[in-house]
């Protein structure tokens, strides 16, 4: 009997171990080779709903995304004889953004050009709708194999913080399955079923976040372009629908009309530049001011002082220095850029003053910055802020969704290329 049973657990086994390789080999018919199926576990058309409708710039420098899925021209994995200095630059939308002719590490890689370095490379991983956990994973498991000089993590202070409760922990045990296939059990040891699973049940930080509504961005910007009498009811209407049925018109009404004309002649047609109106933009105003949130309540530095958790900073940096752990046990240097929220802009606070609710979160995001930044002086890491470099600078930053506008990312780029010149040995 006990032979019998350990035969039993023994066939168990090599049945169990048999099924899984099997599964791991068919799933490979239906995901991306790596390392795009490490970067991004949704697919491209996905990734930007509606994309058809925006007009990008035809005099961008990249017009599509690579063989990686990443908003970059094609790239190899080993750094080419050609090249002297690899850069890999990880980062969320702030990096990734394809509304504007140059994305940064675009405008890097250009800018070393024209001064006369042609052998200068950043590569471009970034991802929109992920954090800090995103970006170790991604640096841990992709941006070291890529034989980099220097890797550049973007924090972009507006998003990017953790909360309390999702510090960097070598003790925890990871999720089953997970968007970063190195952070989950499955992913370890199955990374293409993990993909799979996550892409076919829409697991991915970027679809959680977004409410799946059809055709939206091609509705409210057909609002926009209407008769100017239809455009409130017309939006008010859209928002009741999907996002606020409880909500009474004259709540709504009173609250989107605030910005008159200057509002919607941000989402006008233009050469450069094209900002859109979201359906997210747009529930973040009401919510702003319909929700009773403490997130909602800060007026100015002093209020969001009251607000903001050292455990979240704190829980933030965990990630940033399991990230620096990592680079320097590979001898890679690790530049930390620190993106400011786009409080820093003067046009963008008085775009946004009529909704105090709103402008809220930005108070909160600075105040969140400082403390980092304090955090970061008693570290190793190195990093650069950029607030030092953007602040009171007028139009940097796009009113709707707070990216960088061109000049913005002119002036970045400018900052992150001098860093990297510091790191780059003379010829």
């Amino acid at each position: 009997m006990t032979k019998q049973r350990g035969f039993a657990v023994f066939y168990g086994a090599i049945l169990t171990v048999v099924t899984l390789v099997a599964i791991e080999a068919i799933a490979s018919f239906f995901v991306p080779p790596w390392p795009a199926r490490a970067l991004r576990s949704i697919e491209l058309a996905s990734t930007t709903p509606d994309s058809s409708s925006l007009v990008y710039d035809k005099r961008a420098p990249v017009q599509s995304y690579n063989s990686w899925g990443m908003y970059d021209r094609e790239r190899t994995l080993g750094k080419s004889v050609s090249v002297r200095f690899r850069s890999v630059f990880v980062g969320d939308s702030i990096l990734e953004f394809a509304l504007s002719r140059w994305t940064l590490p675009a405008s890097v890689e250009r800018q070393f050009a024209e001064a006369g370095v042609e052998d200068f490379e950043a590569v471009n991983l970034s991802i929109s709708g992920t954090d800090p956990k995103s970006y170790y994973y991604r640096v841990h498991d992709i941006a070291l194999g890529l034989s980099p000089d220097a890797i550049v993590v973007s924090f972009f202070s507006g998003n990017d913080f953790m909360t309390a409760d999702q510090a960097y922990s070598t003790f925890k045990i990871p999720p089953l399955v997970d968007e970063s296939p190195g952070a989950s059990l499955l992913g370890s040891v199955m990374p293409r079923t993990n993909w799979l699973i996550v892409n076919r049940l829409r697991l991915s930080e970027f679809l959680r976040s977004n409410v799946p509504i059809p055709n939206e961005l091609k509705t409210l910007n057909d609002i926009v372009q209407g008769p100017p009498q239809d455009r409130i009811p017309r939006l008010v209407a859209h928002m009741r629908r999907y996002y606020y049925p409880s909500a009474s018109e004259e709540q709504l009404s009173e609250i989107l009309s605030r910005g008159g004309e200057a509002f919607w002649r941000t989402f006008k047609p233009r050469e450069i530049g094209q900002e859109y109106l979201m359906g997210w933009l747009v529930n973040l105003i009401l919510k702003s001011e319909l929700d009773a949130s403490r997130y909602h309540s800060a007026r100015n530095m002093e209020d969001a002082a009251h607000i903001v958790s050292d455990d979240s900073v704190q829980a933030t940096l965990s990630w940033l220095s399991a990230m620096d752990r990592a680079t320097r046990a590979a001898g890679v240097p690790l530049l930390l850029m620190l993106v400011p929220a786009p409080i820093v802009d003067p046009d963008f606070v008085e775009f946004w003053k009529l909704w105090p609710g709103y402008l809220s979160w930005f108070l909160i995001c600075e105040e969140s910055q400082d403390r980092l930044v304090a955090m970061l002086r008693k570290t190793p890491i190195r990093f650069f802020d950029l607030r030092d470099d953007l602040r009171g600078v007028r139009g940097a930053y796009r009113k709707s969704d707070g990216h960088w506008t061109e000049k913005g990312v002119e002036i970045a780029a400018d900052r992150a290329r001098a860093e990297l010149t510091k790191l780059m040995k003379p010829e």
